[in-house]
Order: structure tokens, then C-alpha cells, then sequence
């Protein structure tokens, strides 16, 4: 997602980039939930609010350069666990930078 979070792209084809490459990965049926479930987005604008535009989900909201967007998705296996993982990123003509500067590895609580 990272590498495609770039100006001119739209919600909707950052959307539907991660649900192609979650169905690829095998996990369709748990990639935002089950289905009839599902949350419908993956990833948002930050800024004066902690949700806003642009909302990367099955939208046609435009991503332009300098915006500050956290991309989140989730694997939620019903009466199990939720995985997740939550990055901000800034939009540069470059591409997208990650903000976010922890490790990458599973919290066991």
C-alpha cells in the first residue's frame, strides 16, 4: 500500500489494491472483517481531526501531495483475535514517507 500511496491515486484504488492483495494472501473472508461485516475502508486523512478525508476505502476521494494519511488494515477472525496494524504516512512527489517509527513485530497482551 505504501508504494502505491502516491498523489492522483483515489481511495477506491488503494481499497481495492488491498483487498486484491489480502484475497492473494488468502485471507478474503477476514481482511476487515467477515463478510456482511466488514468495516469499508483501510486507511484515512489525519489532520485537525484524527478521521478525515481523504477516506482510503471505496471512494473516489483524490490523495494529493502533503497529506498526512494513516493506512490501518485489519485481519479480524470472529470470537479469536484482530491483527492490525496502524502507519501514518505523508504524501510527498516522491511518494509516501512513513511517519511512523516503531517496530514491527506482534504485542501478546
Amino acid at each position: 500500500m505504501a508504494a502505491k500511496l502516491v498523489a492522483g491515486r483515489t481511495g477506491r484504488e488503494l481499497f481495492e489494491l488491498s483487498e486484491s492483495e489480502g484475497a492473494r494472501l488468502g485471507y478474503q473472508d477476514f481482511l476487515g472483517g467477515t463478510n456482511g461485516n466488514k468495516c469499508g475502508f483501510v486507511g484515512h486523512g489525519v489532520g485537525l481531526e484524527l478521521d478525515e478525508y481523504p477516506v482510503i476505502g471505496p471512494l473516489d476521494h483524490t490523495v494529493q501531495s502533503s497529506m498526512t494519511i494513516a493506512i490501518e488494515p485489519k485481519i479480524i477472525y470472529p470470537d479469536k483475535v484482530v491483527l492490525g496494524i496502524e502507519d501514518t504516512f505523508l504524501t510527498t512527489p516522491g511518494g509516501a514517507v512513513c511517519l511512523t517509527n516503531m517496530q514491527r513485530e506482534i504485542w501478546q497482551v
